[in-house]
């Protein structure tokens, strides 16, 4: 995960890494700005990824 933190593609946010442990590939969409909860079709994919890292952060703090 350290990794992924220090690389651009994540921009350096544990949010987005958390994320990707889940669905990369959503993930570095949601990092790259590519993902809109404007858009409908991308509104499943940001409400799973935004479900998984509460429940993450949940259980660590």
């Amino acid at each position: 995960m350290r990794e992924r933190f220090d690389s651009d593609r994540w921009g350096h946010n544990w949010l987005y890494v958390i994320a990707a442990r889940n669905v990369p590939t959503w993930a570095a969409q949601w990092a790259q700005g590519e993902l809109s909860a404007a858009d409908p079709a991308d509104k499943p994919k940001l409400d799973r990824m935004n479900d998984y890292v509460s429940n993450v952060l949940a259980r660590v703090w």
